[in-house]
């Protein structure tokens, strides 16, 4: 996978937060920021869909556990592919 260094800002306190739950993890920071930041537009993404399939009455919580279910393990499989992280 191609990757990008960029420069962000972000408060004192969320960056101790980061830097807490990076070194939790077993993570460096910037791998650790990006799982989360994509973790987020993930999240983001499926309340989007649940908002959309509510208003056109087609939400199924049987359906909506399965595509959960197919994401995580889509998520579990990139993580196996790329191995173990610094």
């Amino acid at each position: 996978m191609a990757t990008r260094k960029i420069t962000l800002t972000v408060d004192e306190a969320v960056l101790a937060d980061l830097q807490q739950g990076a070194a939790e993890a077993g993570m460096q920071l910037s791998p650790y920021f990006a799982r989360c930041a994509h973790r987020w537009m993930l999240y983001q993404d499926a309340i989007r869909s649940a908002a959309r399939d509510r208003s056109l009455g087609r939400y199924d919580v049987a359906v909506a556990e399965a595509e959960l279910a197919d994401q995580r393990a889509a998520e579990v499989d990139a993580e196996t592919r790329r191995g173990p992280r610094a």
